[in-house]
C-alpha cells in the first residue's frame, strides 16, 4: 500500500523478462487459478459497494451527512476494486490481455496512471482516509455533540471527503511523474532516484497511509467508547436508557475489533514486507508474495460492505429493500436514537462506523 509496495508493483509490471522467469516457473494452472479467484474478488467488491451507494439513494432517512461520507468511502473501495481487477487483466503478471502502449498523449496517461498502478493505489489511500473521515465525523457527534451541531455542516464534511480524495491521488504522485514510454514503445520505471530519496518516499507513505490512520482509529474509537460508557454510568438517567447506552457500548466494541483487526490482519503484512525492503532485506519476487499482499489490500475494500450489512441492523433492511423492492418499505423506520451527552445522536451510524 505504500512507496516499496508500489515499487515492486509496477517494477514487475514493467520488466518483461521477470514476469517471462515468473510465468516459466509457475504453473499456467496456478496462474489461471489466481487471475480467476482475484477477479471473483474484485468483482465481489465492486457489487457490494454499489449496493451501499444505492442503498443511501434510495433511503430517504440515509440522507445525512454521515451516509454521504460512508458513500465516500464506498466509491474509494469500489474504484480500488475496479482498477485491481484492471490491473489483473491488462498489466501484472499473469495478465490475460497484453497490451500495445502507443507513443502518444493518450499512451503516456496509460503508463503513468495505470500501467504504474497509481489509480490502484490512491483509490485504496483515498480508502484508507475516507475511513479516517467517516470516524471522525462520529467521534465529533458523540464526544463534542454541542460543537458537532453547531460546527460540522454538511459542506464541512463534503469538504473532509474531497480532502481525503487529494491526498489519495497525490500521496505517491512520484511514481506516474517518473513512468514514461520510451523509444521501444515500453512503458518504462527508471526508479526514485538516490536510495536515501526512495527509502524517504517509503517512510511518508508508511507513516501517512498506515500508522496515522491506525493510531486515529483506535484513538478515536477509544475516545467514543468512554463516552458512551459514561453516559451509561450516569445515575441520573432513566433504567431503559442506561440499558441502551450499554448496549451501544457493547456495538463499539465489536465494531472497534472488527475494523482495527481488519485494517491490521488485511494490511500488516504488506507493511511488513515493505519493512524488510526499507531495511535492504531481500524478498524474492518470485515467491508471489507481493500478489497475495495485494489480494489482502483490496480485501480491505471488500469487506467494507459485509460490514454494514452485519452490523447495522437499520442498514441491512435498507440493502434488502433495494435489493428487493417487494420488501416494504416500511421496515426502514427513522435510526435508533440515544442521549449520550445531552442531545440525541444516532445510535446505529454512531456506534457502528465502518
Amino acid at each position: 500500500m505504500d512507496n516499496t509496495s508500489a515499487s515492486v508493483d509496477v517494477i514487475a509490471s514493467t520488466a518483461s523478462s521477470t514476469t517471462s522467469a515468473v510465468d516459466q516457473q509457475t504453473p499456467n494452472a496456478v496462474h489461471t487459478f489466481s487471475v480467476v479467484a482475484n477477479l471473483i474478488l474484485g468483482i465481489i467488491g465492486l457489487m457490494g459497494n454499489t449496493i451501499v451507494v444505492l442503498t443511501v439513494r434510495k433511503t430517504r432517512s440515509f440522507h445525512d451527512i454521515t451516509h454521504y461520507l460512508i458513500v465516500s468511502l464506498a466509491m474509494s473501495d469500489f474504484l480500488c476494486c475496479l482498477f485491481f481487477i484492471f490491473s489483473i487483466l491488462f498489466v501484472i503478471e499473469g495478465r490475460p490481455i497484453q497490451v500495445d502502449i502507443p507513443q502518444s498523449f493518450f499512451g503516456e496517461i496509460f503508463c503513468r496512471l495505470f500501467w504504474s498502478l497509481h489509480l490502484f493505489w490512491s483509490s485504496f489511500f483515498a480508502s484508507a482516509f475516507n475511513l479516517v473521515v467517516v470516524t471522525f465525523e462520529r467521534y465529533f457527534a458523540i464526544v463534542h455533540p454541542m460543537t458537532y451541531a453547531r460546527s460540522f455542516t454538511e459542506k464541512r464534511g463534503l469538504m473532509l471527503a474531497v480532502s481525503a480524495w487529494s491526498l489519495g491521488f497525490l500521496l505517491e504522485i512520484e511514481f506516474p511523474i517518473r513512468f514514461f514510454v520510451n523509444d521501444s514503445g515500453e512503458c518504462d520505471f527508471p526508479g526514485l532516484g538516490p536510495v536515501w530519496f526512495a527509502k524517504l518516499m517509503f517512510l511518508k507513505s508508511f507513516v501517512v497511509s498506515f500508522v496515522a490512520p491506525l493510531i486515529f482509529l483506535v484513538w478515536a474509537y477509544y475516545k467514543i467508547l468512554k463516552t458512551i460508557r459514561q453516559g451509561a454510568a450516569n445515575p441520573e438517567r432513566q433504567g431503559e436508557m442506561r440499558a441502551e447506552l450499554r448496549v451501544a457500548s457493547r456495538r463499539v466494541v465489536q465494531c472497534l475489533l472488527i475494523i482495527t483487526t481488519l485494517f491490521i490482519l488485511f494490511l500488516l503484512p504488506s507493511e511488513l514486507g515493505n519493512v524488510l525492503l526499507f531495511f535492504d532485506v531481500p524478498v524474492d519476487a518470485r515467491l508471489g508474495f507481493w500478489e497475495v499482499f495485494r489480494t489482502l489490500t483490496v480485501m480491505n475494500s471488500v469487506v467494507n460492505p459485509m460490514i454494514y450489512a452485519i452490523k447495522m441492523k437499520k442498514f441491512r433492511r435498507a440493502m434488502k429493500t433495494t435489493l428487493c423492492p417487494c420488501v416494504k418499505t416500511q421496515l426502514i423506520q427513522p435510526e435508533d436514537t440515544t442521549d449520550t451527552n445531552g442531545i440525541r445522536v444516532n445510535t446505529i451510524a454512531s456506534t457502528t462506523a465502518p
